[in-house]
């Protein structure tokens, strides 16, 4: 709705008076006890969302219309208005039926007036009120609304409090003030962030918005944004083009029609849970008898008297359903009588038929335009020859927020631009082609072709040129491989596609990384890279401070740093801000030397990442990988290292790595490896636990000699070194002849089998950390492995040793128990840590996949 600074506070507050009368005469306050699809079309109505097709219903949906039992919304219109719906049933414990109040809210942008929804939620009259936008957030108080929403900068009129009370002549209503994002600093650039969220930049209506100093530099951005479309009328051009038909607009009538958008089946607007609307065409008692009027007239025939929207809509109505006569027809205005009398949303059979309306919709349509525009509207009529297409894409623009007048001017300007294109050069008209088969949309190509040339004053053959000059920029670089520009976005290759107007927050880096290396992963993985994701952590020093080199093909959307060390966008969201921070500057700062060997690497870095983040680079990798290669001479046991490993196998064998080093195992390695061998191992899994069961075994044996040398009945050797010689005389005992060994471990496999200890667990995969400990709960938890359960009962014994797996679970489930949750470095595993009086233990998740990790009681035998 077009206002003026004088005039909008008074619009304004007209708008909202509809609301206070919404069910009668001062009950719009008064909460309307809401749930199932009568909830979801109050708030799809509300939201002013695209109605579903109802020639796509079957038989059954057509009942239930007819019952009052089904949701008019489909696809992302119901996704948004599910959002909602989530969300209010979240705050309200689950009720599927709650109090439900109205609450509209109006904003004044560049003279243009908006209306959005927030819904005051209760689950009683007298309970708890809870507040939820149109994007689905909740607010626990009018001041945390107040404080906390995501509104865009601009002027704001709302009922007071948020309550519907009159003041005697018409709604009590705040004092128009800038909205939070307004008052603060630098908010031109972060408003029109703001305003590609809430108002949907990515539709034409985002171009409305644009104005000021930096209007010239953000059309080209938000211009460039908002022609990108969904239909496909194109590339009907090109298949008649290639099959001898005749696509000059000037000589044949269905060539004009796809010139100008009229048979793409264009599609509206609305996105997902962001839809703003111009205020409402009907609202109190004799408003609703005007609406109903005006379709009883249309279908007698009768002259129409509402303005140009409504008679547009209506007419809209009539043209979408004249050929169906069935009793599925929706009608429009029916649901919005059931919105503002807060009665029944249901669907009556109807059959019209309307000739006369067309002539009158655009008689109405010319009285808004100068006379000197009259004349060429004729003309664009004329020329499509289809009124009822024509008037198709009016009602769609009206959706969008475009005015008649504005969107005649359209295309008018559209019949103009067509014939600059006749003009072009053969590179330049192959370019046009180029660029319409990927905008899929002719409205809204046209629409931004004219807010350039509005915002750069300039004409539309120059428009058309820099329009074809950029286009041409983009889609020369053979790096970058297939670009394409899909519904508002660039998708390069197989990456995962980023809107128009993000292109300006990609440092060359980030855009060079999606170019080279997402466009070559497999679309099967491209739902775990988010380009958000990416803006995010660049805002912290990624890809600027610290290069990303690579993308790995394991984990989840992990990424290589500077080449030395790789991590997934998963564990990255998971550690703080400021240590991101620091950690992108230490990698980043990194040179070759310091990475010679894990042992050149700088204290601070092994300290933050290796340490406190147990973050493993790849020279970690690398060497442990060479000294367990190193350490083996047995064909089974090379072939093993000889596999492609994983990097959680690597990291195994640094683990392993490390145990030996601690336990001086080097000093028996070769005879321990000779063991583990004849066990024949079947991965890096199983041979890590037998070598782990025999340095156990080792270590008991130490331990027994000492206590020996304690009670008398063994002799320390004159100048030996004691620790030294414990070492050996285990190792001697333990290996010189392996049977007892063999035996123990036969011992504790025996019972791993006997107390079915293994066995891998399912769970829903990518359940949210809350859901999956309560699946795990909910589950008996047993090892992965007969070696590692067997290597576990050995090293963290219960008493008794039958009772391991029980004890485990027991912590696990207990009510009592606390946990952690924490990510594995290429983001595709779940590390849980359960504690409580009784012991701790840890349980992996990977993939859906649930084992136990490790049990440790605090009572040992």
């Amino acid at each position: 709705m077009d206002v003026t600074d004088y005039n909008w506070v008074s619009k304004a507050t007209d708008n909202i008076d509809k609301y206070l009368h919404r069910g009668g005469d001062g009950k719009g306050n008064e909460p309307q006890l809401l749930g199932g699809t009568d909830l979801a079309n109050t708030i799809g109505i509300a939201l002013g969302l695209t109605l579903s097709d109802p020639t796509t219903w079957s038989e059954y949906e057509l009942q239930q219309a007819e019952r009052a039992n089904l949701c008019f919304f489909k696809g992302t219109a119901r996704e948004a208005i599910n959002i909602i719906i989530e969300t209010i049933k979240e705050r309200c414990n689950g009720d599927e039926f709650n109090f439900i109040t109205v609450i509209p809210i109006e904003l004044n942008f560049n003279n243009k007036l908006y209306e959005i929804p927030v819904f005051k939620v209760q689950r009683y009259r007298n309970s708890t009120i809870y507040y939820v936008d149109n994007i689905g957030r909740y607010y626990t108080s009018f001041r945390d609304w107040n404080n906390n929403n995501k509104l865009p900068p601009c002027k704001i009129i709302y009922p007071k409090g948020l309550e519907l009370v009159s003041n005697g002549n018409h709604t009590a209503v705040t004092p128009p003030y800038n909205t939070t994002v307004a008052r603060v600093e630098n908010q031109v650039t972060e408003g029109v962030d703001i305003a590609a969220g809430v108002i949907g930049i990515g539709s034409a209506v985002g171009l409305i918005i644009l104005s000021g100093p930096f209007a010239p530099f953000l059309a080209v951005a938000g211009g460039a944004s908002a022609i990108w479309g969904t239909t496909r009328a194109v590339s009907e051009l090109v298949d008649r083009g290639d099959h001898g038909q005749t696509i000059d607009p000037f000589k044949d009538e269905t060539a004009r029609m796809l010139w100008l958008g009229v048979a793409a089946n264009v599609t509206g607007f609305g996105a997902m849970g962001v839809s703003m609307r111009v205020s409402a065409v009907a609202a109190r008692g004799i408003e609703l008898a005007n609406a109903q009027k005006v379709f009883t007239n249309v279908v007698n025939g009768v002259s129409l008297s509402l303005n140009s929207v409504a008679i547009i809509n209506n007419t809209v109505y009539l043209i979408q359903h004249i050929k169906e006569m069935s009793a599925g027809e929706i009608l429009l205005n029916l649901a919005l009588l059931a919105f503002w009398t807060k009665g029944t949303f249901t669907f009556k059979r109807a059959s019209v038929i309307m000739e006369e309306a067309h002539n009158e919709a655009f008689a109405r349509i010319s009285q808004e335009l100068p006379p000197s525009a009259r004349d060429e509207f004729a003309e664009v009529r004329s020329r499509v020859q289809n009124d009822e297409n024509l008037l198709n894409l009016f009602h769609t623009a009206h959706r969008s927020n475009i005015s008649t007048s504005e969107f005649s001017h359209l295309m008018i300007d559209g019949m103009h631009y067509f014939e600059h294109v006749a003009r072009l050069n053969p590179e330049q008209k192959e370019a046009f082609l180029s660029l319409r088969n990927y905008l899929h949309d002719d409205m809204r190509l046209l629409t931004g072709l004219q807010r350039f040339s509005q915002a750069s004053h300039l004409n539309r053959e120059i428009t058309l040129e820099l329009v074809l000059t950029l286009w041409q920029r983009y889609t020369i670089s053979p790096s970058w491989g297939d670009i394409k520009l899909i519904n508002g976005s660039i998708i390069i290759g197989n990456a995962p596609p980023f809107k128009i107007t993000e292109t300006l927050e990609l440092s060359s880096p980030l855009f060079r990384f999606v170019g080279e290396h997402l466009s070559k992963v497999d679309t099967s993985s491209m739902d775990q890279w988010s380009i958000r994701e990416l803006i995010s952590f660049q805002d912290h020093g990624l890809f600027t401070i610290c290069p990303v080199t690579a993308i790995s093909k394991t984990g989840y959307s992990t990424i290589a740093f500077n080449g030395l060390i790789q991590i997934s966008l998963r564990k990255l969201q998971s550690i703080s801000t400021d240590s991101l921070e620091s950690m992108f500057k230490m990698i980043g700062e990194l040179k070759p030397e310091d990475t010679v060997t894990s042992s050149k690497l700088p204290s601070d870095v092994v300290k933050l990442c290796v340490r406190q983040y147990r973050l493993r680079f790849e020279v970690h990798r690398k060497e442990s990988l060479e000294w367990a290669r190193g350490s083996v001479t047995q064909e089974n046991l090379i072939n093993i290292l000889k596999e492609n490993l994983l990097p959680h196998e690597k990291d195994r064998l640094y683990t392993f790595k490390t145990e030996v080093n601690m336990m001086k195992a080097d000093v028996y390695m070769n005879d321990m490896m000779k063991f583990v061998s004849e066990m024949n191992p079947k991965n890096v899994s199983e041979m890590v636990a037998y070598s782990e069961f025999a340095m156990t075994y080792v270590d008991e044996t130490s331990a027994n000699i000492e206590a020996s040398l304690r009670n008398g009945t063994t002799k320390l050797p004159h100048n030996a070194k004691k620790a030294v010689w414990l070492r050996q005389q285990a190792k001697e005992k333990t290996f010189h002849n392996t049977t007892e060994l063999k035996q123990k471990l036969n011992d504790f496999m025996k019972i791993v089998d006997e107390k079915d200890m293994v066995g891998v667990q399912v769970v829903p995969k990518g359940l949210p950390d809350e859901k999956l400990v309560e699946e795990i709960r909910s589950l008996k938890i047993k090892f992965g492995g007969r070696a590692s359960a067997a290597y576990h009962i050995y090293k963290h014994s219960t008493e008794p040793l039958t009772a391991y797996i029980d004890q485990a679970n027991n912590t696990i489930k207990s009510p009592s128990s606390s946990y952690t949750v924490s990510i594995g470095q290429e983001g595709d595993s779940r590390i849980i840590s359960f504690t409580d009086a009784n012991g701790s233990g840890i349980v992996l998740e990977k993939d859906g996949r649930v084992l136990l990790a490790s049990f440790r009681a605090s009572h040992r035998k």
